[in-house]
């Protein structure tokens, strides 16, 4: 048993000794907080540009329509997907 401890106690300190485990404990934090930080920018950021988005319901799923939500403008069409890429 004891011989196992030592073994174990080994292992760890070769690999908490390593350089890339270092960097990769100093870096890891850093990077998951800039990543939070760029998620939180790009959710609010906010254009008062209209934007139009054409919906094609094929399935018949949105009859009743689609709400509007502030400057973004849902519109039902149709039309098949070429004559729209070509159209719109």
């Amino acid at each position: 048993m004891n011989q196992l401890r030592l073994i174990i106690h080994r292992e760890y300190w070769t690999r908490v000794r390593r350089r890339s485990f270092i960097i990769a404990t100093l870096v890891t934090p850093l990077a998951f907080g800039f990543f939070v930080v760029v998620v939180n920018y790009i959710l609010q950021y906010r254009s008062d540009e209209a934007v139009r988005i054409a919906v094609i319901d094929e399935g018949g799923i949105f009859t009743g329509g689609i709400a509007d939500e502030g400057n973004i403008y849902f519109q039902l069409v149709d039309v098949d997907l070429a004559t729209l890429q070509r159209d719109f």
